[in-house]
C-alpha cells in the first residue's frame, strides 16, 4: 500500500487468485518504457485486483514483496488461516475479520516506528504522490493519476495550479 499509494481496500481485499495472475512488468509493458526505465521494470511484478466501484486496480510488487507474499501463502496453515479464506492477507480462522485492515496496519506501523506524525494515512500518501508528480509532463501525470485511481481532471485541478507549481498540503 505504501509503495503503490493505493487505497487500503485495494490491497487488503486482494484475493489469492488475483495475486496468482501476477505478471512481470517488463514482459508486459517493455514497449512503453524508456531505455533508462527498462532495467528498473525488470524488478517488478503486477497484478490486477478489484478497486473502488469494482474498477480494476493494478498493484505493483517489487521482488522482495513478491517473496513476502510467497511466504504468507506458504505459512497460511501455520497461522491457522481457514483454507476457504480467499484473501492474500487473511486473518486466522477465529478472527472477527477475514483479512487484515491495511489502514490500521499503516497506523500501527507509523506509531511503532515513532514517526512524528501519528496521523499518517493512505490518503495522505496518495496526496503526496500526486503533489510530487505534478512537475511531470502531462502524459506521465495521466499515467500516475490512472495508476493511483484519480480522475485526471480532478488530479490536475487539485494538485496542480495554473502556474504548474505544486500546491503544498
Amino acid at each position: 500500500m505504501v509503495f503503490n499509494r493505493k487505497r487500503p481496500g485495494h490491497v487488503e481485499k486482494c484475493q489469492i487468485i488475483e495475486y496468482e495472475n501476477l505478471q512481470m512488468v517488463y514482459d508486459e509493458h517493455v514497449r512503453r518504457l524508456e531505455d533508462s526505465e527498462k532495467d528498473v521494470g525488470k524488478m517488478y511484478g503486477r497484478y490486477i485486483t478489484r478497486g473502488k466501484l469494482d474498477q480494476p486496480a493494478a498493484i505493483l510488487l517489487a521482488k522482495t514483496e513478491m517473496e513476502a507474499a510467497r511466504l504468507i501463502l506458504k505459512h497460511r496453515a501455520t497461522a491457522k488461516v481457514d483454507k476457504k479464506n480467499p484473501y492474500l492477507f487473511a486473518t486466522p480462522a477465529n478472527a472477527a475479520e477475514q483479512f487484515f485492515r491495511a489502514g490500521k496496519a499503516l497506523s500501527d506501523f507509523s506509531a511503532e516506528m515513532g514517526f512524528p506524525n501519528k496521523n499518517l494515512t493512505a490518503t495522505k500518501l496518495r496526496k503526496h504522490l500526486a503533489t510530487v508528480t505534478c512537475t511531470l509532463n502531462k502524459e506521465k501525470q495521466v499515467q500516475v493519476s490512472d495508476f493511483i485511481g484519480h480522475a485526471f481532471n480532478i488530479h490536475q485541478n487539485i494538485y496542480i495550479d495554473n502556474d504548474q507549481h505544486p500546491k503544498i498540503y
